[in-house]
């Protein structure tokens, strides 16, 4: 039997499992959004085993067994995953102003050329447009312009104009820019919160009350925060969770035995309350017991290329390009294709984007280091 560890003994390794945990959800989020692009939302085109006529989420596998999706699985794994490295970037930044630096160069110089690419590349090539006609209009730079900049998680642009207007799920050219400003938002609040002192296990495990609260008010029909904000009240109860892990990592132990008796207690509460309050605990709880219980860690891939974030962001727009010139099709064989075609992408981005924006961030952190008078955020975060 394994052996349970302190998750503090493991945190601050690289000796871990994170960017293959980060590289499957992006998978499965190619595995979920396939259903979506050949199937349609309603059910229009044919499905991944030839039903016409049936809703996406009938098909989806995940869905069908659980209620949730392979695509809703993957990105809740990046909120955990960011809220529980992101946290802990934060306190290993000790200010502020680096921690933004950080984080803005993560995120912003690979969304930009995607962005960029979209627009001026993919655009033109499948606008129902002349080029000319294509490259005057007004939402080709507001697509640009609002997405580049990922601030309002209600004001994303999905569509450029006559891109993709005929497809089973139409007039979409990237659906997994929603998630981004969430993510943004997240590091704010993170921010806000390192700013008055509040980056405390306390403090966390109250956000996370209040959101869980939120959703079950929500849920039961007590409140209606719109489909926009009720995905952000999901999104960000990952993310703290997330982050309450990190901040408790003093009391945690990893072992299948405790992974286990989360499983029941999630089961246990949806049975009582019909809702799975307690489902973030349980997948932050095994994704991190997946990325540093050490029986299970590959040291061979700790280190190495980061796909996740190219794959993420170019996967929408592949998908939809292949059912723009081969038509909708088995939903199975589109994400193997899919990935074919998605990860050589993943590596030019990570190759001549990522990683010299995060060579970039190397350099300029060590150029500003040591500083005293910039305000620091390590020194007043605990546990209860």
């Amino acid at each position: 039997m394994m052996q349970s560890v302190s998750l503090a003994s493991v945190a601050e390794t690289r000796q871990n499992n994170w960017r293959i945990i980060r590289l499957a959800a992006a998978v499965f989020v190619i595995f979920g959004h396939s259903f979506i692009v050949n199937h349609g939302i309603n059910g229009e085109a044919f499905g991944p085993l030839g039903w016409a006529g049936a809703e996406w989420y009938q098909v989806e596998p995940l869905r069908r067994l659980t209620g949730t999706t392979f695509a809703a699985l993957g990105v809740d794994t990046f909120f955990v995953a960011s809220g529980f490295l992101v946290t802990r970037s934060l306190l290993g930044n000790g200010n502020l102003v680096d921690f933004a630096l950080a984080r803005s160069l993560r995120i912003y110089p690979a969304l930009i050329v995607v962005v960029l690419l979209m627009a001026f590349v993919l655009g033109p090539l499948v606008t129902s447009f002349a080029t000319e006609d294509y490259l005057t209009r007004r939402p080709v730079y507001s697509f640009v312009a609002i997405n580049a900049l990922s601030l309002s998680p209600f004001h994303t642009r999905f569509g450029l104009p006559g891109v993709f207007e005929a497809l089973p799920y139409p007039n979409v050219v990237n659906a997994s820019l929603w998630t981004l400003p969430w993510e943004v938002l997240m590091y704010l609040s993170l921010a806000a919160f390192a700013t008055v002192g509040l980056v405390s296990a306390r403090a966390c495990a109250i956000v996370v009350a209040v959101l869980t609260g939120l959703h079950t008010a929500a849920h039961f029909g007590v409140a209606e925060p719109g489909p926009i904000l009720k995905s952000g009240i999901h999104l960000a109860t990952h993310f703290y969770v997330g982050a309450l892990c990190y901040l408790l990592k003093h009391r945690i132990v990893l072992s299948f035995g405790w992974l286990m008796g989360f499983i029941v207690l999630t089961f246990a509460t949806h049975a009582a309350t019909g809702i799975a309050l307690t489902a973030p605990l349980l997948l932050a709880y095994a994704v991190i017991t997946l990325a540093y219980l050490p029986a299970l860690v590959v040291g061979r891939l700790s280190e190495g290329d980061d796909l996740s974030y190219g794959t993420y962001l170019y996967a929408y727009p592949v998908q939809q390009t292949l059912v723009w010139v081969l038509g909708p099709g088995n939903a199975y064989a589109h994400t193997v294709l899919a990935l074919l075609v998605t990860l050589p992408l993943a590596y030019l981005s990570w190759r001549f984007v990522e990683k010299p924006a995060l060579d970039l961030k190397g350099r300029v952190l060590r150029r500003r280091s040591p500083v005293p008078d910039r305000p620091s955020v390590g020194s007043r975060h605990g546990v209860f």
